[in-house]
């Protein structure tokens, strides 16, 4: 292992996630937070709409990433008008004439919906879960992108993989879960390997001092002909615990949300 000659590019994302407690009027309310897409801004889209934000919102607060799991969930799903503080719509095609044949009801528009933190907390203790309360740590991660011909590492601007990034900061989005993206020479973590996943010990505490974390997760998604879709391969490292997991025959989007829902449910469960 050449760790000798890694060379790290660092970037923050979603470093600034506001505090719990802070007042919604003042804006701070981001984990209570979520926003879905719809169709037009009718009731009958906007309820399954409020509901979809719901579980996306429960599993940022929680850090659970399956709370819809829950026994209680549907219970508390059906009720949702009722700790919703604010919604608002956002036209995905503002600036684009309406058409006669598609008018405003079959429009899309970003719904965001932000939820009473207080009826929240009360209903996550209902639901025998809490909040995972903030500052949420950061988490170094390297991410390989494999495809049957050629693969590269994940980096803050490198040409490719750009749309890959971009869904990996979605999903550090999502789980609320701050993420430093570092892009290590590909020789000085084994790339030439069929895979990384796992790190060597030595490597990985580079990765964290170099990042100011504690926390890493490396990881690998690789294009699968047989499984029509991405192979995620996951180790998520600490001084004191060592995790690994994986996800098959998924999309890039799912793959990665795959990887920051599991750290999520680590970190949270830790903190």
């Amino acid at each position: 292992m050449k760790s000798n000659r890694m060379l790290y590019l660092l970037t923050l994302a979603c470093v600034c996630i506001s505090a719990p407690g802070a007042a919604v009027a003042d804006g701070q309310e981001e984990l209570y937070r979520a926003t879905v897409i719809v169709t037009g801004e009718r009731e009958e889209t906007r309820i399954p709409g409020l509901r979809s934000a719901f579980e996306t919102m429960m599993s940022k607060v929680s850090g659970q990433p399956d709370i819809a799991s829950n026994a209680k969930f549907a219970h508390w799903s059906s009720m949702v008008p009722s700790f919703v503080w604010s919604y608002t719509y956002h036209d995905r095609f503002f600036g684009r004439p309406i058409h006669d044949e598609q008018g405003t009801r079959d429009r899309p528009f970003d719904l965001t919906v932000q939820f009473e933190p207080s009826a929240i907390n009360d209903i996550l203790a209902d639901m025998n879960e809490k909040a995972w309360p903030e500052p949420r740590p950061i988490l170094a991660t390297v991410i390989e992108v494999k495809w049957p011909t050629r693969r590269y590492m994940l980096s803050v601007n490198g040409r490719q993989g750009i749309d890959q990034r971009e869904s990996l900061l979605n999903a550090s989005r999502r789980f609320g879960v701050p993420i430093a993206l570092v892009s290590p020479d590909a020789s000085a973590v084994g790339a030439e390997a069929d895979s990384f996943v796992p790190m060597d010990e030595a490597t990985l505490e580079k990765i964290a001092k170099a990042s100011g974390t504690q926390h890493v997760l490396v990881g690998q998604i690789a294009w699968s002909e047989n499984d029509l879709g991405w192979v995620g391969t996951w180790q998520l490292w600490s001084e004191t615990y060592s995790e690994r997991w994986s996800v098959r025959g998924v999309s890039f989007d799912a793959a990665f949300r795959d990887a920051i829902g599991g750290a999520a449910q680590v970190l949270s469960h830790r903190s």
